[in-house]
């Protein structure tokens, strides 16, 4: 009877530790599904020529930040050339370098502004 009591308490003891393993590792796993994975960029370009304006445009989700990468003109004038964003919850001229917040899914379009012919580029983080 002890003998017997032994071998169950031995099968309770083994199980508890394989139920255990088990359930560590599905949170291991689970745990690494629920990060967010890094986030998307996505670059839109601008031009302007002697023809006229050519913007760039991207729709967007939801809430983005989007950033004024380049902008480039051939005129070589002392007032640099900047990226004019157009976005849900901003409008407006961006400077190289700076960022500014869409706050809700629609159309972010680029532009350029300065003189000469234009090139510039924004980049949307996801």
């Amino acid at each position: 009877m002890a003998s017997i009591q032994r071998d169950r308490l031995r099968i309770f003891i083994n199980m508890s530790k394989l139920i255990s393993i088990v359930v560590l590792s599905s949170l291991v796993v689970l745990s690494g599904c629920n990060h967010k994975t890094r986030a998307a960029s996505r670059t839109i370009s601008a031009s302007t020529d002697a023809s006229g304006s050519h913007p760039g445009s991207a729709d967007i989700p939801g809430p983005v930040m989007v950033t004024c990468v380049s902008a480039t003109d051939d005129t070589g004038t002392a007032t640099p050339p900047a990226c004019v964003i157009s976005a849900p919850g901003t409008s407006g001229v961006v400077k190289i370098g700076d960022k500014v917040a869409a706050t809700a899914a629609g159309n972010v379009v680029l532009t350029c502004q300065g003189k000469g012919t234009l090139a510039c580029t924004a980049q949307i983080e996801e």
